[in-house]
């Protein structure tokens, strides 16, 4: 009896050694930004509150990426003394950003973060940019005398 289990055992071995072995499953894919990064932030997105310091900054922050690709929420990380810039960058993040989304090992989209890290820097005097340029004061031309 014991004999027979034996010899069964190892027939079942033998026959599941001959069948070949699954594939590994697909790594997960993480979600990641369907353009640079550094194509969201312009001149024109410098705070209006640090153009008097000509200040810079640096603002590491997290978006929260839904399984579709669409930003679900932003928190920041890090950022220098001046707030305004982790303001303007979460709302960069929510209204430009795009992203692919993440995808799990059996390839269907799920909900997933991503870190990024933006750099302000001082686009110029403020005069430079965003304002209208003064229109030059026309006066009308002298009217000759003895009219």
């Amino acid at each position: 009896m014991i004999m027979t289990s034996l010899f069964q055992s190892l027939a079942l071995s033998a026959a599941s050694a001959a069948q070949p072995a699954a594939p590994p499953p697909v790594p997960p894919v993480r979600t990641r930004p369907r353009e640079p990064m550094s194509q969201l932030l312009t001149n024109n997105d410098y705070p209006m509150a640090a153009e008097m310091f000509h200040a810079t900054g640096d603002v590491i922050f997290r978006v929260l990426v839904n399984a579709d690709g669409s930003v679900r929420e932003c928190r920041i990380l890090r950022q220098t003394q001046i707030v305004e810039f982790g303001r303007v960058s979460c709302e960069i993040m929510r209204t430009r950003a795009h992203f692919e989304p993440a995808r799990d090992a059996a390839g269907n989209p799920v909900p997933d973060y991503f870190d990024g890290h933006f750099i302000f820097t001082s686009p110029g005097p403020p005069h430079n940019r965003r304002r209208p340029r003064p229109r030059p004061i026309r006066t009308p031309p002298p009217t000759p005398t003895g009219w």
